[in-house]
Protein backbone atom coordinates (compact mmCIF):
# COMPACT_ATOMS: atom_id res chain seq x y z
CA UNK A 1 0.00 0.00 0.00
CA UNK A 2 1.30 3.38 -1.23
CA UNK A 3 -0.08 6.92 -1.24
CA UNK A 4 -0.67 8.72 -4.57
CA UNK A 5 -0.65 12.38 -4.40
CA UNK A 6 -1.81 14.30 -7.20
CA UNK A 7 -0.07 17.34 -8.08
CA UNK A 8 -2.67 19.19 -10.49
CA UNK A 9 -5.46 18.76 -12.71
CA UNK A 10 -6.90 20.74 -15.59
CA UNK A 11 -10.44 20.51 -17.30
CA UNK A 12 -11.43 22.20 -20.29
CA UNK A 13 -8.93 24.89 -19.68
CA UNK A 14 -9.99 25.10 -16.29
CA UNK A 15 -13.71 25.97 -16.75
CA UNK A 16 -14.74 23.04 -14.85
CA UNK A 17 -13.97 23.35 -10.98
CA UNK A 18 -11.42 20.90 -9.90
CA UNK A 19 -10.81 19.40 -6.08
CA UNK A 20 -8.27 17.35 -5.47
CA UNK A 21 -8.19 14.14 -2.78
CA UNK A 22 -5.21 12.28 -2.46
CA UNK A 23 -5.42 8.82 -2.35
CA UNK A 24 -3.62 4.83 -1.55
CA UNK A 25 -3.09 2.36 -4.23
CA UNK A 26 -3.24 -1.08 -2.15
CA UNK A 27 -1.45 -4.22 -3.88
CA UNK A 28 -2.44 -7.32 -2.81
CA UNK A 29 0.53 -9.48 -3.01
CA UNK A 30 0.40 -13.06 -5.25
CA UNK A 31 2.21 -16.80 -4.15
CA UNK A 32 2.45 -19.75 -5.94
CA UNK A 33 1.45 -23.11 -4.78
CA UNK A 34 3.19 -26.07 -6.16
CA UNK A 35 4.07 -29.75 -5.49
CA UNK A 36 4.12 -32.81 -7.19
CA UNK A 37 2.06 -36.26 -7.19
CA UNK A 38 3.47 -39.70 -7.34
CA UNK A 39 2.10 -43.05 -6.69
CA UNK A 40 1.49 -44.85 -3.26
CA UNK A 41 4.20 -47.61 -3.95
CA UNK A 42 6.69 -47.33 -6.20
CA UNK A 43 6.98 -43.33 -6.58
CA UNK A 44 5.87 -43.53 -10.46
CA UNK A 45 4.77 -39.47 -11.27
CA UNK A 46 0.84 -39.41 -11.88
CA UNK A 47 0.13 -37.18 -14.68
CA UNK A 48 -3.64 -36.04 -15.45
CA UNK A 49 -3.93 -35.60 -11.87
CA UNK A 50 -6.84 -32.47 -11.33
CA UNK A 51 -5.95 -30.20 -8.74
CA UNK A 52 -8.24 -27.53 -7.07
CA UNK A 53 -7.63 -24.55 -5.06
CA UNK A 54 -10.77 -23.23 -3.69
CA UNK A 55 -11.72 -20.49 -1.58
CA UNK A 56 -12.42 -17.14 -3.13
CA UNK A 57 -10.62 -16.95 -5.60
CA UNK A 58 -10.90 -20.62 -7.53
CA UNK A 59 -7.37 -21.99 -9.26
CA UNK A 60 -7.31 -25.10 -11.18
CA UNK A 61 -4.32 -26.86 -12.86
CA UNK A 62 -3.15 -30.18 -13.94
CA UNK A 63 -0.25 -32.10 -13.39
CA UNK A 64 2.44 -32.70 -16.11
CA UNK A 65 4.38 -35.67 -17.36
CA UNK A 66 6.44 -35.66 -14.27
CA UNK A 67 3.73 -35.22 -12.13
CA UNK A 68 4.19 -31.97 -11.20
CA UNK A 69 1.76 -28.98 -10.55
CA UNK A 70 2.50 -25.08 -9.99
CA UNK A 71 -0.74 -22.82 -8.83
CA UNK A 72 0.31 -19.38 -10.18
CA UNK A 73 -0.64 -15.60 -8.45
CA UNK A 74 -2.65 -17.00 -5.71
CA UNK A 75 -4.28 -14.00 -3.97
CA UNK A 76 -4.38 -13.97 0.19
CA UNK A 77 -7.13 -15.60 1.45
CA UNK A 78 -8.14 -18.87 3.02
CA UNK A 79 -7.67 -21.82 0.63
CA UNK A 80 -8.63 -25.84 0.59
CA UNK A 81 -6.71 -27.81 -2.10
CA UNK A 82 -8.13 -31.33 -3.54
CA UNK A 83 -6.88 -33.29 -6.27
CA UNK A 84 -8.92 -35.81 -8.25
CA UNK A 85 -8.55 -38.38 -11.00
CA UNK A 86 -10.91 -40.61 -12.93
CA UNK A 87 -8.87 -42.59 -15.62
CA UNK A 88 -5.80 -44.50 -16.54
CA UNK A 89 -7.05 -47.43 -14.75
CA UNK A 90 -4.11 -49.79 -15.06
CA UNK A 91 -2.91 -52.41 -12.03
CA UNK A 92 -6.58 -54.32 -10.67
CA UNK A 93 -6.26 -57.99 -10.89
CA UNK A 94 -7.61 -60.70 -8.82
CA UNK A 95 -4.58 -61.25 -6.96
CA UNK A 96 -5.39 -57.85 -5.20
CA UNK A 97 -8.43 -60.04 -4.09
CA UNK A 98 -6.14 -62.46 -2.61
CA UNK A 99 -4.29 -59.51 -1.22
CA UNK A 100 -7.27 -58.91 0.75
CA UNK A 101 -9.04 -62.41 1.30
CA UNK A 102 -5.19 -63.21 3.13
CA UNK A 103 -5.94 -59.63 5.57
CA UNK A 104 -9.00 -60.53 6.45
CA UNK A 105 -7.45 -63.66 8.21
CA UNK A 106 -4.34 -62.03 9.68
CA UNK A 107 -2.11 -63.63 6.99
CA UNK A 108 -1.36 -59.99 5.43
CA UNK A 109 -0.70 -56.56 6.64
CA UNK A 110 -1.27 -53.49 5.11
CA UNK A 111 0.49 -49.80 5.63
CA UNK A 112 -2.04 -47.12 5.54
CA UNK A 113 -1.39 -46.34 2.07
CA UNK A 114 -2.38 -50.05 1.59
CA UNK A 115 -5.42 -49.84 3.41
CA UNK A 116 -7.08 -47.12 1.63
CA UNK A 117 -6.52 -48.78 -1.39
CA UNK A 118 -8.04 -52.17 -0.13
CA UNK A 119 -10.96 -50.70 1.81
CA UNK A 120 -12.75 -50.22 -1.90
CA UNK A 121 -16.32 -49.73 -0.85
CA UNK A 122 -15.01 -47.19 2.15
CA UNK A 123 -16.88 -48.74 5.54
CA UNK A 124 -13.30 -48.75 7.11
CA UNK A 125 -13.01 -52.29 7.58
CA UNK A 126 -11.51 -54.48 4.87
CA UNK A 127 -12.84 -57.69 4.44
CA UNK A 128 -13.82 -60.02 1.71
CA UNK A 129 -17.03 -57.65 0.78
CA UNK A 130 -13.62 -55.62 -1.03
CA UNK A 131 -12.05 -58.89 -2.27
CA UNK A 132 -15.56 -59.49 -4.02
CA UNK A 133 -15.95 -56.26 -5.30
CA UNK A 134 -12.32 -56.17 -6.70
CA UNK A 135 -13.23 -59.60 -8.43
CA UNK A 136 -16.36 -58.42 -10.08
CA UNK A 137 -14.49 -55.49 -11.44
CA UNK A 138 -12.23 -57.84 -12.59
CA UNK A 139 -14.56 -60.12 -14.04
CA UNK A 140 -16.30 -57.29 -16.26
CA UNK A 141 -19.58 -57.51 -13.83
CA UNK A 142 -18.97 -54.50 -11.81
CA UNK A 143 -17.46 -50.83 -13.40
CA UNK A 144 -15.43 -48.39 -11.46
CA UNK A 145 -15.91 -46.58 -9.04
CA UNK A 146 -16.39 -49.23 -6.33
CA UNK A 147 -19.32 -48.72 -4.27
CA UNK A 148 -19.93 -46.99 -1.30
CA UNK A 149 -16.36 -44.99 -2.77
CA UNK A 150 -17.55 -42.78 -5.69
CA UNK A 151 -14.20 -42.10 -6.59
CA UNK A 152 -11.74 -44.08 -9.11
CA UNK A 153 -8.47 -42.47 -7.11
CA UNK A 154 -7.70 -41.11 -3.81
CA UNK A 155 -4.89 -39.13 -2.70
CA UNK A 156 -3.43 -38.64 0.68
CA UNK A 157 -3.62 -36.60 2.03
CA UNK A 158 -6.90 -35.89 1.32
CA UNK A 159 -6.50 -32.22 0.98
CA UNK A 160 -4.54 -29.62 2.20
CA UNK A 161 -5.98 -26.79 4.30
CA UNK A 162 -4.71 -22.80 4.38
CA UNK A 163 -5.26 -20.01 6.49
CA UNK A 164 -4.78 -16.06 5.39
CA UNK A 165 -2.02 -17.66 2.68
CA UNK A 166 0.92 -14.59 2.71
CA UNK A 167 4.06 -16.97 1.39
CA UNK A 168 4.78 -19.48 -1.45
CA UNK A 169 3.71 -23.15 -0.86
CA UNK A 170 6.24 -25.19 -2.22
CA UNK A 171 6.08 -29.45 -1.93
CA UNK A 172 2.67 -29.66 -1.35
CA UNK A 173 3.05 -33.17 -2.55
CA UNK A 174 0.34 -36.09 -2.85
CA UNK A 175 0.53 -39.84 -3.00
CA UNK A 176 -2.15 -41.42 -5.18
CA UNK A 177 -3.71 -44.49 -4.53
CA UNK A 178 -6.02 -46.45 -7.25
CA UNK A 179 -8.54 -47.83 -4.92
CA UNK A 180 -8.61 -51.93 -5.74
CA UNK A 181 -4.61 -51.81 -6.30
CA UNK A 182 -3.75 -53.33 -3.32
CA UNK A 183 -0.54 -54.64 -4.20
CA UNK A 184 0.57 -50.98 -5.58
CA UNK A 185 2.12 -52.67 -9.19
CA UNK A 186 0.27 -49.45 -11.47
CA UNK A 187 2.17 -48.46 -14.46
CA UNK A 188 1.18 -46.04 -16.84
CA UNK A 189 1.60 -48.84 -19.71
CA UNK A 190 1.63 -52.39 -19.53
CA UNK A 191 4.62 -54.59 -21.19
CA UNK A 192 4.29 -56.78 -23.91
CA UNK A 193 4.69 -60.37 -23.02
CA UNK A 194 7.93 -62.26 -24.41
CA UNK A 195 7.07 -65.99 -26.12
CA UNK A 196 10.68 -66.86 -24.88
CA UNK A 197 10.41 -65.69 -21.26
CA UNK A 198 6.72 -66.29 -19.94
CA UNK A 199 5.54 -66.83 -16.44
CA UNK A 200 3.39 -69.25 -16.99
CA UNK A 201 1.21 -71.13 -19.82
CA UNK A 202 -2.81 -71.21 -20.02
CA UNK A 203 -3.91 -73.26 -22.99
CA UNK A 204 -6.92 -74.62 -24.23
CA UNK A 205 -6.87 -78.41 -24.35
CA UNK A 206 -8.52 -80.92 -26.14
CA UNK A 207 -12.02 -80.96 -27.11
CA UNK A 208 -14.33 -83.73 -26.36
CA UNK A 209 -17.76 -83.83 -27.92
CA UNK A 210 -21.20 -85.73 -27.16
CA UNK A 211 -24.19 -85.59 -29.61
CA UNK A 212 -25.48 -81.68 -28.16
CA UNK A 213 -22.18 -80.92 -26.38
CA UNK A 214 -18.78 -79.71 -26.63
CA UNK A 215 -16.68 -79.77 -23.69
CA UNK A 216 -13.21 -77.68 -23.52
CA UNK A 217 -10.76 -77.77 -20.50
CA UNK A 218 -8.15 -75.39 -19.54
CA UNK A 219 -4.81 -75.73 -18.34
CA UNK A 220 -2.50 -74.06 -16.54
CA UNK A 221 0.82 -74.14 -16.39
CA UNK A 222 3.04 -71.83 -14.28
CA UNK A 223 6.90 -71.86 -12.86
CA UNK A 224 9.23 -71.58 -9.44
CA UNK A 225 5.85 -69.66 -7.67
CA UNK A 226 2.50 -69.95 -5.30
CA UNK A 227 -0.42 -69.76 -7.12
CA UNK A 228 -2.80 -67.50 -5.68
CA UNK A 229 -4.91 -66.13 -8.19
CA UNK A 230 -5.65 -66.01 -12.09
CA UNK A 231 -7.88 -64.57 -14.33
CA UNK A 232 -8.71 -64.57 -18.08
CA UNK A 233 -10.97 -64.18 -21.27
CA UNK A 234 -11.95 -66.64 -23.61
CA UNK A 235 -13.49 -65.60 -26.87
CA UNK A 236 -15.47 -68.29 -28.75
CA UNK A 237 -17.36 -68.94 -32.23
CA UNK A 238 -21.16 -67.89 -32.61
CA UNK A 239 -22.90 -71.48 -32.71
CA UNK A 240 -22.72 -72.26 -29.25
CA UNK A 241 -23.85 -71.40 -25.68
CA UNK A 242 -22.24 -71.79 -22.24
CA UNK A 243 -24.40 -74.07 -20.61
CA UNK A 244 -21.85 -74.75 -17.21
CA UNK A 245 -18.10 -73.88 -16.13
CA UNK A 246 -16.64 -76.82 -13.95
CA UNK A 247 -13.25 -75.97 -11.73
CA UNK A 248 -10.88 -77.82 -10.52
CA UNK A 249 -11.09 -79.38 -6.87
CA UNK A 250 -8.40 -77.71 -6.03
CA UNK A 251 -9.99 -74.29 -6.32
CA UNK A 252 -12.72 -74.84 -4.43
CA UNK A 253 -12.14 -72.56 -1.50
CA UNK A 254 -11.35 -70.00 -3.68
CA UNK A 255 -13.12 -66.68 -4.51
CA UNK A 256 -14.69 -67.18 -8.00
CA UNK A 257 -16.54 -65.23 -10.37
CA UNK A 258 -17.06 -66.05 -14.28
CA UNK A 259 -19.06 -63.41 -16.47
CA UNK A 260 -21.17 -65.17 -19.53
CA UNK A 261 -23.28 -62.37 -20.12
CA UNK A 262 -21.62 -61.22 -23.34
CA UNK A 263 -22.30 -63.01 -26.19
CA UNK A 264 -19.20 -65.22 -27.12
CA UNK A 265 -17.40 -64.25 -24.68
CA UNK A 266 -16.50 -65.52 -21.14
CA UNK A 267 -14.43 -63.61 -18.34
CA UNK A 268 -13.16 -65.39 -15.61
CA UNK A 269 -11.28 -64.09 -12.38
CA UNK A 270 -10.13 -66.35 -9.24
CA UNK A 271 -8.58 -65.47 -5.99
CA UNK A 272 -7.07 -67.84 -3.26
CA UNK A 273 -6.61 -67.07 0.77
CA UNK A 274 -3.95 -70.11 0.57
CA UNK A 275 -1.54 -71.34 -2.77
CA UNK A 276 -3.61 -74.02 -5.23
CA UNK A 277 -1.13 -76.33 -6.92
CA UNK A 278 -2.90 -76.61 -10.13
CA UNK A 279 -0.40 -77.29 -12.91
CA UNK A 280 -2.83 -78.76 -15.43
CA UNK A 281 -6.99 -78.86 -15.87
CA UNK A 282 -8.25 -75.34 -13.78
CA UNK A 283 -11.46 -75.64 -15.51
CA UNK A 284 -13.81 -77.10 -17.94
CA UNK A 285 -16.37 -75.12 -20.04
CA UNK A 286 -19.37 -77.14 -21.11
CA UNK A 287 -20.59 -75.86 -24.26
CA UNK A 288 -24.54 -76.58 -25.87
CA UNK A 289 -24.26 -77.10 -29.50
CA UNK A 290 -26.56 -74.64 -31.50
CA UNK A 291 -28.42 -75.65 -34.91
CA UNK A 292 -25.43 -73.82 -36.76
CA UNK A 293 -22.89 -75.20 -35.62
CA UNK A 294 -19.61 -74.16 -37.55
CA UNK A 295 -17.29 -76.83 -38.85
CA UNK A 296 -14.24 -75.45 -37.38
CA UNK A 297 -14.85 -73.81 -33.87
CA UNK A 298 -12.27 -71.58 -32.90
CA UNK A 299 -11.17 -70.21 -29.37
CA UNK A 300 -8.83 -67.37 -28.14
CA UNK A 301 -7.56 -66.71 -24.74
CA UNK A 302 -6.54 -63.15 -24.02
CA UNK A 303 -5.73 -60.64 -20.93
CA UNK A 304 -4.77 -63.81 -18.93
CA UNK A 305 -2.87 -62.79 -14.87
CA UNK A 306 -1.26 -65.66 -13.24
CA UNK A 307 -1.33 -63.86 -9.66
CA UNK A 308 0.01 -60.29 -11.21
CA UNK A 309 2.46 -61.78 -13.80
CA UNK A 310 0.76 -60.72 -16.86
CA UNK A 311 3.79 -62.53 -19.58
CA UNK A 312 1.64 -65.58 -19.89
CA UNK A 313 2.06 -67.34 -23.30
CA UNK A 314 -2.38 -68.35 -24.07
CA UNK A 315 -2.77 -70.40 -26.30
CA UNK A 316 -5.22 -70.26 -28.71
CA UNK A 317 -7.47 -73.87 -30.26
CA UNK A 318 -9.65 -74.88 -32.90
CA UNK A 319 -11.89 -77.53 -32.82
CA UNK A 320 -12.60 -79.40 -36.11
CA UNK A 321 -16.07 -81.12 -36.17
CA UNK A 322 -15.49 -82.19 -40.07
CA UNK A 323 -19.08 -82.28 -40.54
CA UNK A 324 -17.73 -81.50 -43.84
CA UNK A 325 -13.97 -82.30 -44.21
CA UNK A 326 -13.52 -80.78 -47.59
CA UNK A 327 -12.38 -77.30 -46.39
CA UNK A 328 -11.84 -75.64 -49.24
CA UNK A 329 -15.26 -76.71 -50.67
CA UNK A 330 -13.92 -77.51 -53.96
CA UNK A 331 -15.30 -81.44 -53.99
CA UNK A 332 -12.09 -83.20 -53.19
CA UNK A 333 -10.46 -84.07 -49.52
CA UNK A 334 -6.90 -83.72 -50.49
CA UNK A 335 -3.45 -82.08 -49.99
CA UNK A 336 -5.15 -78.31 -50.05
CA UNK A 337 -7.65 -79.41 -46.99
CA UNK A 338 -4.49 -80.12 -45.32
CA UNK A 339 -2.81 -76.99 -46.27
CA UNK A 340 -5.80 -75.21 -44.60
CA UNK A 341 -6.00 -77.17 -41.67
CA UNK A 342 -2.32 -76.63 -40.46
CA UNK A 343 -2.14 -72.85 -40.91
CA UNK A 344 -3.65 -72.47 -38.08
CA UNK A 345 -1.50 -71.67 -35.49
CA UNK A 346 -1.06 -72.91 -31.92
CA UNK A 347 -4.27 -75.69 -31.99
CA UNK A 348 -5.17 -78.62 -31.02
CA UNK A 349 -7.17 -82.11 -32.48
CA UNK A 350 -8.38 -84.68 -31.79
CA UNK A 351 -7.26 -87.40 -33.49
CA UNK A 352 -10.35 -88.71 -34.94
CA UNK A 353 -10.88 -85.45 -36.19
CA UNK A 354 -7.99 -85.32 -38.26
CA UNK A 355 -7.77 -89.58 -39.25
CA UNK A 356 -9.98 -88.78 -42.19
CA UNK A 357 -6.59 -87.22 -43.70
CA UNK A 358 -4.77 -89.99 -42.71
CA UNK A 359 -4.60 -91.26 -46.60
CA UNK A 360 -1.61 -93.33 -45.69
CA UNK A 361 -2.63 -95.17 -42.67
CA UNK A 362 0.05 -94.58 -40.82
CA UNK A 363 -1.34 -92.47 -37.72
CA UNK A 364 0.66 -89.69 -38.25
CA UNK A 365 -0.55 -86.45 -40.83
CA UNK A 366 2.74 -85.51 -42.31
CA UNK A 367 3.79 -84.90 -46.28
CA UNK A 368 3.42 -88.49 -46.64
CA UNK A 369 0.00 -88.42 -46.59
CA UNK A 370 -0.04 -85.93 -49.22
CA UNK A 371 1.93 -87.84 -51.32
CA UNK A 372 0.09 -91.28 -50.90
CA UNK A 373 -3.07 -89.13 -51.94
CA UNK A 374 -1.62 -87.41 -55.29
CA UNK A 375 -0.32 -91.09 -56.10
CA UNK A 376 -3.61 -92.57 -55.97
CA UNK A 377 -5.76 -89.91 -57.88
Amino acid sequence: MFPINIAEVTLNSNSINTTIVDGVVNISDVYMVSGNVTYYSNDTSINGVDIFLDGSNEYHVTTDADGEYSIQEVVTDDYTMTATKNDDVNGITAFDATMVLRSSVGLESFDILQTIAADVNSDGVVNSMDAAQILQFVAGIRVLPFEGTGVIWKFNPEEYSYIDIEQNMFNQDLKAILVGDVTGNYSPSSDTASLFDTDGVLKIGTFTETESQLLVPIEINYYDYDLYSFETTIMFDHGVTVHDIVFAKELEQCFIVTNTQNDNMIRIAVACTNPVDINGIAFQIIFNKGVEMPDQFHMIVQDTYLNEYENILELTSVYNGYLNPDLNNDGIIDENDIKLMVEDYNMTYNEADISIYDFNSDGIIDIYDIIKNNSTE
